[in-house]
């Protein structure tokens, strides 16, 4: 009888040291995670991104420059952003980074129109394109507050605000190479003008969003090679009279430093 007893005494005892054993071993792998993980640190480096720019219009043409265009409504082109960050750890798994650079905004803007002429005794319609290419860049500030969703990977938000630098543009209509004919003097080219866009924004505001993943170049992870991406949503008009906007999808790398604490 008592053998009886002393049974579920041994097997209550054996269940209580499992279930132990267990959350030790559950609390020795979380430890080993969090441990294993890479800690946010303060961080200097430098950034280059490519930038494919959308521009958005609804205009006719510059303001006092001559041009028989119907509509401007949209164009694209290339740019560069390059420059300089810090980022500063505000907790585990949450960045403020600032950013200080140049960027450019450069695109063509283009629409066709179509020309009625007399070709061989008959009335019939070429077409010309009018175009204006700006020539936009600014040196500006970007602050951005990244937060890690997972591993080393940040999804980022914030806005930049620059300065105007650059603001030049080249206008021309040009019948296009498929069509014969000229314009009245004599030339293929007609409203072929250049300069700087009348009333330029002195300021480029937007608001970016973004991501990165951090790959550290070696095993103390003091050196970070971050490839990344960034959507900036433009909030102002490019000239204060005329409806056009500037987007860009930027991509590119960053390069950074973090010191040991």
């Amino acid at each position: 009888c008592s053998s009886l007893h002393i049974y579920p005494y041994i097997l209550k005892h054996m269940k209580l040291r499992f279930l132990l054993t267990i959350l030790l071993a559950l609390g020795t792998v979380s430890a080993f995670a969090q441990n294993s993980a890479d800690k946010a640190r303060t961080r200097f480096g430098v950034y280059g991104d490519l930038g494919l720019n959308s521009h958005s219009a609804n205009f006719q043409k510059l303001p006092g420059v001559p041009s028989c265009c119907p509509r401007y409504e949209s164009g694209s082109g290339s740019g560069i952003s390059l420059g300089a960050l810090m980022e500063f750890p505000l907790a585990d798994n949450l960045l403020l980074s600032l950013r200080g650079g140049y960027t450019s905004l450069n695109a063509t803007l283009s629409t066709t129109e179509p020309l009625p002429v007399i070709i061989n005794g008959q009335l019939t319609n070429i077409f010309s394109e009018h175009s204006v290419a700006a020539t936009l860049s600014s040196i500006g500030i970007e602050p951005l507050v990244g937060y890690r969703i997972f591993g080393n990977m940040y999804l980022q938000i914030g806005g930049r605000l620059g300065f105007t630098m650059q603001k030049g543009y080249e206008q021309k209509e040009q019948i296009m190479a498929e069509y014969p004919g000229t314009f009245g003097d004599g030339r293929r080219v007609n409203n072929e003008l250049s300069g700087d866009i009348p009333n330029a924004s002195g300021i480029a505001a937007s608001l970016m969003v973004g991501a990165s993943y951090d790959l550290p170049l070696n095993k103390a992870r003091t050196f970070i090679l971050a490839p990344e991406v960034f959507y900036s949503l433009g909030l102002n008009q490019l000239a204060s009279d005329l409806d056009w906007k500037a987007n860009t999808l930027r991509f590119g790398l960053a390069l950074k430093y973090s010191p040991k604490p």
